[in-house]
């Protein structure tokens, strides 16, 4: 009887360790998307500003060379 009773407890108590290891791992599955996904936006987001500013200075030197052609 009690070895039966220690064999429950047992593989209770692995099955909570499982179950925490488990949930340990989708957590920090969830993080790490998280956190990667945050850092691409902001990459995105600097390579957009940093091409938008190169367009406006080409624009910018491409009238006043216009101009001074004319």
């Amino acid at each position: 009887m009690y070895v039966f009773i220690y064999l429950f407890v047992c593989v209770f108590m692995f099955n909570e360790c499982a179950q925490e290891r488990l949930l340990g791992a989708a957590l920090g599955s969830i993080l790490t998307g998280v956190v990667i996904f945050e850092q691409r936006k902001s990459i995105y987001e600097s390579i957009s500003q940093t091409q938008s500013q190169e367009r406006r200075g080409w624009d910018e030197n491409f009238k006043i060379k216009g101009r001074e052609g004319s």
